[in-house]
């Protein structure tokens, strides 16, 4: 940590110290906890303040990487705003990096969902809107897995997540994270040290919905994929592929344009097909404002089944409801514009 308070109460911040001036030779206390700190002065790390004991202190619980320590520095000299670890006491939190209604986190090490949550939830009290930044071994997880606790999504970037390079003094936003269920992919933009503030970084979000660009052969190689799937009996495309057979359906019979690639492919799946093949059964029967409501039960009746908030606590349901619904519709007209026969939607739907 760099920010503590002398014996007269005094905050100090080291970063504002030039490090060839000496510091006077006090003792130091944590603002959150009041606890004695250690000045740790060496050459390895930049100097910064340390427990005694770190488990006495919550808002300072994980020790600090010599990666964590850069990357705050790095954001408080970006931004004339930014406020060094401040200690909110009403929800018993420390913001890394706090801007006007914003805090910012930079995580270098994995967090618990409960822990996630729970600082969540501090942010959301106060009405802070919070922007977590991974450091380079969970942005590493990241990509290999396609998920994370640190993940988000909207409709513009669909999943995506923010990468503090302290190394390069960027910070990296990857977005559109698997579009494709077999290949990892994603697109990725680079903001430089002092290019924009970082309010205008956070703050710059495209209105438009993403779209995914695919070709018909994309559709038939995702429809390949599940093929493939079927062949060797794999559990869980049985179990999608026993659902459609109840309303009268198989998985190799649906409708090419239903193989399309989505935003929304992390959270689905290939259950994704199933619950296109839904949605558009109910298109043909019911009314706009009947179907969106069809729609978001029947996608959060799925996220709840198969507890996908644990495996993306930062998202919120009703966004990945809307790209799905938004997504479905744009496909269902194309589908009607092609006068595709409707033969395999004429089963009845629940």
């Amino acid at each position: 940590m760099y920010v503590a308070k002398n014996s007269r109460g005094v905050l100090v911040n080291l970063l504002q110290i030039e490090k060839s001036q000496p510091l006077i030779k006090e003792t130091y206390y944590c603002p959150a906890c009041r606890q004695k700190l250690i000045l740790k002065a060496g050459n390895v790390k930049q100097r910064h303040f340390a427990h005694c004991a770190k488990k006495t202190c919550e808002s300072f619980s994980e020790g600090e990487t010599a990666e964590h320590l850069a990357g705050k520095a790095l954001l408080f000299n970006w931004d004339q705003e930014a406020q060094l670890e401040v200690s909110l006491a009403s929800i018993g939190q420390r913001a890394d990096v706090l801007l006007p209604q914003l805090a910012l986190e930079f995580q270098c090490s994995p967090l618990s969902t409960a822990k996630l949550e729970k600082r969540v939830a501090g942010y959301k009290k106060m009405n802070l809107q919070q922007w977590w930044l991974t450091g380079e071994r969970l942005k590493e997880g990241v990509l290999r897995q396609g998920s994370s606790h640190f993940c988000l999504f909207n409709q513009t970037f669909g999943v995506h997540f923010w990468h503090l390079n302290t190394s390069k003094k960027s910070i990296e936003l990857y977005t559109h994270l698997l579009t494709m269920s077999k290949q990892k992919s994603f697109k990725r933009k680079i903001f430089n040290f002092q290019e924009q503030p970082l309010s205008q970084i956070f703050g710059d979000r495209n209105s438009v919905p993403s779209i995914v660009c695919s070709t018909k052969k994309d559709w038939q190689q995702q429809k390949l994929s599940v093929q493939k799937k079927l062949y060797y009996c794999l559990p869980e495309i049985l179990q999608i592929q026993q659902a459609l057979y109840r309303r009268g359906s198989h998985l190799l019979q649906l409708p090419e344009i239903l193989f399309a690639p989505s935003i929304a492919t992390p959270f689905f799946g290939d259950w994704l097909y199933f619950l296109r093949f839904h949605f558009f059964q109910k298109s043909l029967s019911c009314s706009a404002i009947d179907l969106h409501e069809f729609s978001f039960q029947l996608t959060q009746r799925f996220l709840q089944t198969y507890q996908l908030q644990q495996k993306f606590p930062l998202v919120e349901p009703a966004a990945i409801s809307a790209a799905f619904f938004t997504e479905s519709c744009r496909l269902f007209q194309a589908f009607q514009q092609k006068k595709t026969s409707f033969k395999v939607f004429s089963a009845d739907s629940l």
